[in-house]
């Protein structure tokens, strides 16, 4: 939840979590979104963004203020 508050999430999806046998948690794989109006506070997070992992599409409309999304049909 802190995490989610402090870095202006709009997703953090934590699956799976592993216990060790001292005890601790560890988190085996996780999925983070973060706010693009938040961009200004979180300007480290934000340059760390891979846009080889995205749409093509989706990263053109987004260098106009654009949200893209492609239908089926």
């Amino acid at each position: 939840y802190k995490v989610f508050i402090e870095r202006d999430c709009t997703m953090v999806e934590i699956n799976p979590f592993a216990e060790l046998t001292d005890g601790r948690v560890i988190v085996c794989d996780a999925k983070v979104g973060f706010d693009d109006n938040a961009e200004f506070r979180q300007k480290d997070i934000h340059e760390k963004r891979d846009v080889s992992q995205e749409d093509p599409q989706e990263v053109e409309a987004k260098k106009f203020d654009l949200n893209y999304i492609k239908l089926d049909g």
